[in-house]
């Protein structure tokens, strides 16, 4: 009988060691908010493989100004391996009021450090925290995180616990706040608006 037993749990394990590696998908639903009238919304999508992680996040706007509404559309896309970043593109349409700007970068090559821009360069198979992460990970301990859109490492300041201020070098100040470990609420200040994103929902699934 113990021999059995051992050889159906000797099966159990061999079964469960030669599975394939499950892939993790966790999509997060923001509503943006202008005065507490919605303009828009942001998804996260985040895949996860044993080595591999992907994040791409869409943010469609249509923000009420005096002049002209502005609207906007953002698609960021990074990915990871072996928790470095490998590769990252953002693409941002932006119309407010002149003809339609459409830009897009990619991530290669060296950038400059945050704290000293002119001299202290890095490799992009040095990044492990970017700015995507921010929805699906909370920065905890980072000091710096690197920004997608303007290639550089911005500075990371606790203000509360689970709370955390980055301000962006075009002026824009995000405020984000955590609960366990996912952002909850961010509160975006540019020169023409304040605008508020909410988690509304999220889904995490493997497949």
């Amino acid at each position: 009988m113990k021999t059995v037993t051992s050889q159906k749990l000797l099966l159990v394990l061999i079964m469960l060691c030669s599975h394939p590696v499950l892939s993790q998908q966790h999509i997060l639903f923001y509503k943006l908010m202008k005065a507490n009238v919605s303009v828009g919304e942001l998804i996260v999508y985040e895949n996860h493989t044993e080595d591999i992680r992907t994040i791409k996040t869409t943010t469609k706007a249509l923000v009420p100004n005096l002049l002209f509404d502005i609207k906007m559309e953002d698609i960021k896309y990074s990915e990871f391996k072996n928790q470095v970043l490998q590769t990252a593109t953002v693409t941002r349409k932006l119309f407010n009021g002149s003809p339609q700007v459409s830009k897009t970068i990619k991530s290669e090559g060296v950038y400059s450090d945050g704290q000293s821009p002119l001299t202290s360069l890095r490799g992009i198979n040095e990044i492990s925290y970017t700015s995507t992460m921010l929805y699906t990970t909370e920065p905890n301990d980072q000091t710096h995180i690197y920004s997608e859109y303007h290639h550089l490492f911005m500075k990371v300041q606790r203000i509360a616990p689970h709370a955390y201020c980055i301000r962006f070098p075009d002026g824009q100040i995000c405020y984000y706040y955590y609960e366990k470990g996912i952002c909850v609420r961010i509160v975006t200040q540019t020169s023409w608006a304040t605008i508020e994103s909410i988690l509304i929902s999220q889904n995490l699934a493997y497949k």
